[in-house]
This record gives C-alpha cells, sequence and structure tokens, in this order.
C-alpha cells in the first residue's frame, strides 16, 4: 500500500469519527448542481467597501449585509448549524434541504423471516448474527441491509415530490401535501411504498429473501411493481440501452405521461471507471434527472448503481434524448428510436462487444480473441 492510499484511509477514518459539516473546498469557484438545478458562488465582499457605506435607519439590511454580519461574528455567536459560512450557495441549501431523504430506520413493524431453509446463506453474517440474537421473529430494522431500498425510496420520492408539487417547491411551503407525500413511505405494512412492501416484491419478483441486500436491478424491479400513485415507469431491461417503441408503450404513444426511467448500470468493478466520470457528471445536470442511487463521491461511488429521470411530456422527452446522445465522454446511456431486436440465445446486438470497457483505470478496451471453430473429427 502506498503513503498515499495510507494517508487517504487514515483521513477517511478522521472523518468518520469527527463527523464535520460538508465544505465546499474542493472546487469553490465551480458551479454546484442539484438535480438539474446550477447554483453558483457568489462573488466574495470586501468589508471595507460595506463599512464605509451608510444605510438610512431602520432599513432590513441587505443579503450582503447579513453575510458580512455573519462573518464577523466570533465562532461562539455563529449559528453551529448554519452552512453559509461552508461556501455552499443559500439557493442550493434551500433545494438541497427540500429533497427527500430516506435512510436506514429501526424499532418498525417486524418484516418476517423467510421460510425458505436457504434464506440465511444469503444475509451477511452481521444481519444473521442480528437475527438470531435480536430479531428472532422478524426484521425490525433494516441497518446492515436495506442501503439500496432506501436509496431507492428516495429517488422515487424525488420524484414524485417534483411530479406533484414542483421543481420549485421549498421546504415550508404547502406543507398538508409533503406531510400526505412522505406517509406513502412510512415504515408500516399498509404504506404503498414501505420498506415492508419493498421486501415483498423483491421475493416475489427477484427473489430476495428478507434481510438480503437488494442490487440495482432488483431495487427498479420492485419501483415497478409498487401502485404507482399516477407515474409510470420505465424499467431498462437490457442494462443502459432505452428503446423509443418500449418507453412510448409505457408513457404513451401521442402524448407522454410522466414517466420514472430506471437504469440499473454497473460502472466499474471496485470504482467508477474513470472514463464515465464526464458522462455521469453530465447525468446529474440533466433537468430530468431525479437522482442517483449510489454512495459517496464520484471517485469513491459504489459502481452499481440506479440512475433515475423524470420524463414529464413530449417535449421533456425530446429534450432528454438530445443531452443523452451529446453527452461528454464514454455513453452510459444508448438511446434507440426502435423496440428492442428479439434476439435468440446465440446472437447479440450488432455493435455490442465495442462497447465492453476494461473495467480498470487504463481506459484499455478489452475485445475478446476470436476462436475458430474446431475441426469435426
Amino acid at each position: 500500500m502506498s503513503t498515499v492510499d495510507i494517508g487517504q484511509k487514515c483521513k477517511k477514518i478522521v472523518e468518520y469519527l469527527w463527523d464535520p459539516e460538508p465544505r465546499n473546498d474542493d472546487s469553490p469557484a465551480e458551479p454546484i448542481w442539484c438535480l438539474g438545478r446550477r447554483y453558483s458562488i457568489p462573488e466574495p465582499i470586501e468589508r471595507s467597501d460595506l463599512r464605509n457605506q451608510s444605510f438610512p435607519p431602520n432599513q432590513p439590511p441587505s443579503p450582503s449585509q447579513e453575510a458580512l454580519e455573519y462573518s464577523s461574528k466570533p465562532p461562539s455567536q455563529a449559528d453551529s448549524h448554519d452552512f453559509r459560512n461552508l461556501s455552499w450557495p443559500a439557493a442550493f441549501l434551500d433545494d438541497f434541504e427540500s429533497r427527500i431523504w430516506i435512510t436506514y430506520r429501526s424499532n418498525f413493524p417486524a418484516i418476517p423471516k423467510s421460510k425458505d431453509p436457504n434464506a440465511q446463506q444469503a444475509l451477511t453474517f452481521s444481519v444473521r448474527l442480528r437475527s438470531q440474537l435480536l430479531d428472532t421473529r422478524g426484521f425490525t430494522t433494516d441497518t446492515g441491509w436495506g442501503c439500496m431500498i432506501r436509496s431507492g425510496q428516495s429517488l422515487l420520492a424525488n420524484a414524485l415530490l417534483i411530479q406533484k408539487l414542483g421543481r420549485d417547491w421549498r421546504r415550508g411551503s404547502e406543507t398538508g401535501k409533503e406531510i400526505a407525500l412522505l406517509s406513502l413511505f412510512a415504515d408500516r405494512p399498509q404504506a404503498p411504498f414501505s420498506i415492508h412492501r419493498f421486501v415483498e416484491h423483491g421475493a416475489a419478483a427477484c427473489g430476495k429473501h428478507p434481510g438480503e441486500w437488494f442490487g440495482p436491478s432488483a431495487t427498479a424491479r420492485c419501483i415497478d411493481e409498487c401502485e404507482h400513485a399516477g407515474l409510470n415507469v420505465y424499467v431498462t431491461s437490457d442494462g443502459s440501452d432505452v428503446h423509443e417503441d418500449k418507453f412510448r408503450q409505457i408513457a404513451g404513444l401521442d402524448d407522454i405521461k410522466p414517466t420514472l426511467i430506471l437504469l440499473g448500470v454497473r460502472l466499474g468493478i471496485d470504482s467508477i471507471t474513470p472514463v464515465y466520470w464526464d458522462a455521469l457528471k453530465a447525468i446529474i445536470q440533466y433537468p430530468q434527472s431525479v437522482g442517483i442511487a449510489g454512495r459517496l463521491h464520484i471517485k469513491e461511488m459504489d459502481p452499481s448503481m440506479l440512475i433515475g429521470f423524470l420524463i414529464k411530456n413530449n417535449d421533456d422527452w425530446h429534450d432528454w434524448k438530445h443531452r443523452v446522445r451529446s453527452a461528454p465522454g464514454k455513453p452510459i446511456i444508448h438511446v434507440f428510436d426502435g423496440g428492442p431486436p428479439n434476439f435468440g440465445r446465440h446472437f447479440e446486438r450488432e455493435g455490442a462487444v465495442d462497447e465492453v470497457e476494461a473495467l480498470d483505470d487504463d481506459d484499455e478496451l478489452h475485445l475478446p480473441t476470436p476462436i475458430k471453430d474446431r475441426p469435426s473429427s
């Protein structure tokens, strides 16, 4: 292990134990994106310029005055939960804090264990141990196995939020509608998008046992099986290939109705292959983006992920197709005008081999070595 690797791991350990507030200090001059919205850091204001100005009495302070007043406070007087001193644009924070985040929960009504004798073998050691010692009657927490389910719930919740309340909705307005939407994801068996329903659909559609970790494809299929509350769902059956004929059969032949596109992809082995970084960054800038169910910074992100887009109408569809086809870097998504061909067992889509990417950091293309047929004896 190199000195750089040791330093990075030590830094992660310290950050994990200390858990500092996130700072925008990697590239503070670059814009910040949140589900297709661009936010820029305001130009710094010289204190001397403001202090030399005179303001009428009883006039409300301007944003620049407030920023100066805040930055002039000693640390003891500054609000420890205010991110303005961490280089985050206020408009971005309002947007980010209005997105729905669903994570691990405990003490919810028990999810019954599978009666399949092979179910225990599908669980991780820690989950198996907990189920035998603590959750003997069923799973009352999803810690250790529910991360992709929770990420999928978050993606679906934000798609419904945008569809029902609009992209400009911010927390604090239309509280009744917000509560009604969140109740759809409550941790109780009756809620249509609860973890109980996801586990139920996972067992029926994907053969997943309660307590077993879900992958992106299983999560997408569970969302597709759920009652969609007025939202169509298109799940790709062949990775990142989107076929317009099949999409329109779900979204609408003439007038497209709001449809959630879910793409389960894998872009590397242990981490994302660098050749995909630019295309992945571009994806979150699409106005149709509703998030990526994955983890960590792009360079450390789990390469298995679920990418979501909300297509609201025909104009949205054409705009999304144009963005996908003109995306920078190695393409992640491929859009075809027709429907998926019906290949046999020994056939594959033309050009599929050329799209096989080497899953390493050298960005080399590995093609299979041709094998000649052996002469019959």
